[in-house]
């Protein structure tokens, strides 16, 4: 009868840390104040963001990372739809590892105690590898704000250019006056590089061309367009750049007139550029 009952009493301690770990998984909080828990918030950023402003650029559910493995205190467990896992823990120092996936720009991770005041800050720093030891109080509730840094990828830029010759006494502007079919320079070469190397092709009969040109970086980027050189004028040519939604603006280069047919621009990885060239004819 005695074995029975501690047999008893040891499935019903069981039943009870079951109903609290599923407790603390359902809800991203402890199920007692009286337990010490640990959970993880687990998101995804670029290492474009400054960690100064990580919380409030990444900490946003489109960020969150569900089915992401964590070892927590020796205990296997997997974030949730809404990227969060939590589990009971023992008090003193325990370790709390990744598993996967892992990223190349390493991790960002903030963990701090949310149910005593003041607040106690256990970790605030960045990692590789995914593994970090914290030491816990009996009691405390631990939220790690776990942060994937992404390293971003160059998207590259898409150069659209219109060639015109237009005749340099035009009255008015060359925009209005020469950008149609009848002052097409068909057949002329460009190339524009925006660090990937140059890419070429020739103006069509609409007076047009688009390059896809490969960028090495994020952020600003710098890009060379030039003109064959065949077709040079003594009188140059008047060029403006604008960007997507800006056609004939100028808002990236205002109008300039080039004697050596190469021009420099400064854009975002990402942005599609149309310049408008004009080659001034007597």
């Amino acid at each position: 009868m005695r074995k029975r009952r501690i047999l008893l009493g040891r499935g019903l301690a069981a039943l009870t840390l079951l109903a609290s770990l599923a407790a603390v998984l359902a809800t991203g909080s402890p199920a007692s104040a009286a337990e010490t828990t640990v959970t993880i918030h687990k998101k995804v950023c670029s290492t474009d963001v400054s960690l100064s402003q990580i919380f409030q650029k990444c900490h946003i559910a489109a960020n969150s990372q569900s089915g992401i493995n964590f070892n927590i205190a020796g205990r296997n467990v997997t974030t949730n739809a809404s990227g969060v896992t939590a589990t009971v823990v023992p008090t003193g120092q325990i370790r709390v590892r990744e598993t996967s996936p892992l990223t190349d720009g390493g991790q960002y991770i903030y963990c701090s105690t949310t149910n005593r005041k003041p607040k106690r800050v256990l970790f605030n720093d960045t990692r590789v590898g995914g593994s970090i030891f914290l030491r816990i109080r009996a009691g405390e509730h631990v939220v790690c704000d776990w942060y994937n840094l992404v390293r971003p990828v160059p998207q590259g830029i898409t150069l659209n250019i219109h060639a015109f010759e237009c005749p340099a006494n035009t009255r008015g502007d060359y925009f209005t006056a020469c950008h149609n079919r009848a002052h097409a320079k068909e057949g002329v070469a460009f190339q524009g590089d925006a660090g990937g190397g140059f890419v070429a092709g020739t103006i069509n009969a609409q007076g047009r061309l688009t390059l896809a040109l490969s960028t090495v970086a994020t952020g600003r980027v710098s890009v060379q367009v030039e003109e064959e050189v065949a077709a040079l004028t003594k009188d140059g040519a008047f060029v403006f750049c604008s960007s997507a939604g800006n056609h004939g603006k100028g808002d990236i280069l205002g109008g300039v007139t080039v004697y050596n047919g190469v021009i420099n621009i400064g854009v975002q990885d990402g942005t599609t550029v149309t310049c408008d060239w004009f080659n001034l004819t007597p």
